[in-house]
């Protein structure tokens, strides 16, 4: 007797009907996930999640099988459909999907992974491209009660570039939706296409690399210490006072108080308050060249690229012999690695050695902050770094010295730096953490305007990922911790 195809879909779409809601509810819940763990230094286009929808899973339940027409290609389709809560994730570049694939590794138990442009590749062909992931929820959350219900599901996860997701729409809907056969030369064309869109999505991601390596050039030549904000927060007159008194001293007395200071907020990285301090600056003191150096600099850091060569325009046309306006005109305009303002030798060694850092490779970077130190970088700043650095090797016994010679007090930014390491290194050697972790946030209870994102330890966060992605989810208690509400980042700096 033959196999009923129609009674087999009917059955198969009553059985998943009973358990669809729960689909639904697995697919947000692993959407909430991949948000949540997906880094902000990752540009995500979206993140859509479904469940399978009734008709697709009967149509998919009623195949034939590839071997024998006969039979169904899924006789027991509740088992045997693994996408009935899926996950879409499209990114702006390519090498987006690779921190996509370490958040998913880090979050779910993979199941299974499949590069489907690998597998173009390997049989010599171009075409729709994307990885897809089945996930399973992990135990350590399948054991808390609002992820308990999902034990034991699988949901798939396609992640590919917003190129590569235009490409496979169209295909897709010529494809399945044309009444005849797609004939041959439209098939070519699509190929043809497909190796187009590859191509501009690598030019794409190498526009951005060029771009974020200017920015991150341009941003660490302007940056300071979180050290340095604290020195000037703990003097017994409060930051905005000095900054309030000495405007005053220094302009006369009918200018307008500009609040903020226009280069504490740009060297401080708040380069959109920044542009807006430099705007009030400039409209009481229009000729002075170097106020349209600043506005030049913030504006570009804040994302403004017309805006900071216009300002440079306007400083040219004032002092057109400063030498500061070409070198950062060239620096705006062609990704030259020049420095945004002057930098002495020390500080040059300490940005290196911050890059270093975020790289992972600590002991390069310890041995730029034992460069700086020796020809007069400060002291109690080069003992922190330098504690990070051997932090990050696992040498905990030149840790230890180093912090034992780090000037702190509890309840300061400086305290709150000694006790994140202090936690950090215990994560790291595997110790007992507890105690020092309710220190750390028992200090940053208490300490206003904490910001990690202008912290060293940002530079530690990124190279300790770097060169070990297995601690990961070890010290991400630790971050976690460190980020807060205070901690919004200008556009240009996220």
């Amino acid at each position: 007797m033959p196999f009923d195809f129609t009674r087999h879909r009917a059955d198969s779409i009553e059985r998943y009907r009973a358990v669809r809601p729960l689909y639904e509810h697995f697919a947000e819940s692993l959407r909430a996930v991949l948000r949540a763990s997906i880094p902000a230094s990752c540009p995500i286009h979206s993140i859509e999640a479904r469940a399978k929808g009734l008709d697709q899973f009967g149509d998919k339940a009623s195949k034939p099988a590839d071997d024998d027409a006969s039979v169904p290609k899924y006789p027991e389709p509740m088992r045997q459909i693994t996408d009935l809560a899926g996950i879409r994730i499209i990114t702006f570049f390519p090498r987006n999907l690779e921190d996509v694939g370490r958040s998913i590794d880090a979050e779910f138990d993979v199941v299974e992974r499949r590069d489907k442009g690998e597998e173009l590749v390997a049989e010599g062909r171009f075409g729709y491209q994307s990885i897809h992931y089945l996930v399973k929820l992990r135990e350590t959350r399948t054991t808390l009660a609002e992820y308990r219900r999902f034990e034991g599901l699988i949901g798939e996860i396609q992640a590919r570039t917003i190129l590569q997701h235009a490409w496979a729409e169209m295909e897709h809907d010529i494809q399945y939706k044309s009444v005849a056969a797609i004939p041959a030369l439209i098939r070519r064309r699509f190929m043809s296409l497909a190796g187009m869109l590859e191509i501009a999505d690598r030019e794409f991601q190498t526009i951005q690399d060029a771009d974020a390596a200017l920015r991150e050039d341009v941003r660490l030549a302007l940056d300071v210490d979180l050290s340095t904000i604290e020195e000037l927060k703990v003097d017994k007159v409060p930051l905005e006072e000095q900054l309030e008194t000495l405007d005053a001293a220094a302009q006369p007395e009918e200018r307008a108080y500009v609040r903020g200071n226009a280069r504490a907020l740009l060297v401080s990285g708040y380069y959109t308050d920044a542009v807006r301090a430099y705007d009030q600056v400039i409209a009481v003191h229009p000729n002075v060249h170097t106020n349209y150096l600043g506005r030049a600099r913030a504006k570009f850091l804040a994302g403004d690229t017309p805006g900071a060569l216009g300002d440079l325009a306007s400083a040219a046309a004032i002092f057109p012999d400063d030498p500061q306006i070409p070198r950062l005109r060239e620096q705006i305009e062609e990704g030259a690695s020049l420095s945004a303002v002057e930098r002495n030798t020390a500080q040059a060694k300490v940005f290196e050695g911050n890059k270093l850092l975020a790289s992972g490779r600590a002991e390069e970077a310890l041995q730029r902050y034992t460069e700086a130190e020796a020809i007069g970088w400060h002291a109690n700043y080069s003992h922190y770094n330098k504690a990070m650095a051997s932090c990050m090797a696992a040498d905990f016994g030149k840790m230890r010295e180093c912090l034992a010679q780090y000037r702190s007090r509890r309840n300061t930014f400086f305290g709150v730096g000694l006790a994140a390491v202090l936690v950090l290194a215990a994560l790291l050697a595997e110790e007992a953490y507890e105690p020092l972790l309710a220190d750390l946030r028992e200090q940053l209870a208490v300490v206003n305007g904490y910001s990690f994102a202008r912290s060293p330890l940002r530079f530690f966060e990124e190279g300790v990922m770097k060169r070990n992605p297995d601690v990961s989810d070890r010290l991400k208690v630790v971050f976690l911790e460190l980020r807060s509400p205070n901690d919004e980042l200008p556009a240009a700096t996220a």
